[in-house]
C-alpha cells in the first residue's frame, strides 16, 4: 500500500514537473513570476470563501468545508483572478499597469482568506483543515489516483500546446515588438499563456500549495538559462529540472517522513539552480540563454 501511494505521488509530482517546466521559460524571461503569484494567492480566498459560506450556511457546512468543495471554490477564483487580470491589463487598457492589478488582487486575496480563517477558527474553534494544503504541508499521497489522472492529462494538455506553438512563443516571449510585427498574434499569445498558467497553478498547487507553486513556475526555466546553449536545450533542461525537483520531493518524504512534500520540491529545484548558476560563472563562463537570445547568437 505504502509503494503504491508513493508511485501516485512521484507520477503526480512529476505530471506537475512538467507542466511547470515547459511554461517556465516564458514565465522567467517575460518576468512574469508575480503574475503567478497573484493568480495563486486568488486560490486562498476562494477558500476562504467557501469557509465563510460553511458559516452562513450550518445546514450545509460539511459539504462547504469539505476538501472538495473548497478546492472547486479556489480553481474559480484562480479562473477569476487570472480573467480580471488580462482583462484589466490587455483587453479593457483601463491605465492599470500589470504589476499594480496583480498586487490589487493578490493583497485582496490574502487578506480575505486569512480574515474568513480567524473568522472561522474562531466560531468553530478549529482550524480549517485545508489550511495546511494551502501551506504545503499536506502529504501528496492523500491526494489519490484521481489527482494523478489530472496532473497526467493537465502535463499532457500543456505540454502538447507548447510545443505546437513554441515558434510564436518563444518569438513573444523574447521579442514581443518584433513578432507583433512579423504577424505574430501577441496578444492572443499572452492571453493562451496566462489560461495555461492558471491551468498549471489550480492543479500544482494541490502538490505544493499556493505559497510554492510559483516557485515550480521559475526556477527550472532560471535553471535552464544558465546552461543551455539553444532553445531546444533550454526546454529540455526545464523539463528535466522540473521533473528532477518534483520526484525528488516525495523521495525525501519517504525517507524522513518528517520532511513536507511541497517545501523539499522546492528546496531541491533551489540547488539545482544553484549549481547551474556556479557552473555558469566558474567553468562555462558564458552569457545565460536570453541574452544570447536577446543578441540573435542563438
Amino acid at each position: 500500500m505504502a509503494g503504491t501511494a508513493l508511485a501516485a505521488s512521484l507520477v503526480s509530482a512529476g505530471s506537475v514537473g512538467v507542466a511547470c517546466a515547459v511554461l517556465s521559460p516564458l514565465v522567467v524571461n517575460k518576468r512574469w513570476a508575480f503574475i503567478g503569484e497573484g493568480i495563486a494567492h486568488a486560490g486562498f480566498a476562494g477558500a476562504g470563501t467557501a469557509w465563510m459560506a460553511a458559516l452562513l450556511f450550518p445546514a450545509a457546512a460539511a459539504w462547504l468545508a469539505s476538501d472538495v468543495t473548497v478546492y472547486i471554490a479556489a480553481v474559480g477564483s484562480c479562473a477569476v483572478v487570472a480573467g480580471l487580470i488580462t482583462w484589466l491589463t490587455l483587453v479593457r487598457k483601463a491605465g492599470v499597469h500589470a504589476d499594480t492589478a496583480i498586487g490589487i488582487f493578490m493583497v485582496a486575496s490574502l487578506a480575505w482568506g486569512f480574515l474568513s480563517y480567524a473568522v472561522y477558527s474562531h466560531v468553530t474553534h478549529t482550524a480549517p483543515a485545508q489550511f495546511a494544503q494551502y501551506l504545503g504541508f499536506e502529504p501528496l499521497r492523500a491526494a489519490g489516483w484521481r489527482f494523478v489522472s489530472l496532473a497526467a492529462v493537465t502535463a499532457a494538455c500543456v505540454a502538447g500546446v507548447v510545443w505546437m506553438l513554441r515558434g510564436p512563443l518563444l518569438y513573444w516571449a523574447f521579442d514581443a515588438e518584433s513578432a507583433a510585427t512579423s504577424g505574430v498574434p501577441v496578444q492572443a499569445m499572452q492571453v493562451l499563456v496566462v489560461g495555461l498558467l492558471t491551468l498549471v497553478i489550480v492543479v500544482g498547487m494541490r502538490l505544493t500549495g499556493t505559497v510554492l507553486v510559483v516557485a515550480m513556475l521559475v526556477l527550472p526555466g532560471a535553471t535552464a538559462m544558465q546552461v543551455a546553449r539553444t532553445t531546444r536545450g533550454l526546454w529540455l533542461t526545464s523539463a528535466l529540472v522540473g521533473v528532477g525537483g518534483a520526484v525528488a520531493g516525495p523521495l525525501a518524504s519517504d525517507c524522513w517522513p518528517v520532511l513536507p512534500e511541497g517545501p523539499a520540491i522546492v528546496l531541491a529545484m533551489f540547488l539545482m539552480f544553484m549549481l547551474a548558476l556556479a557552473l555558469n560563472r566558474l567553468v562555462l563562463n558564458r552569457p545565460t540563454t536570453a541574452a544570447r537570445l536577446g543578441s540573435g547568437t542563438v
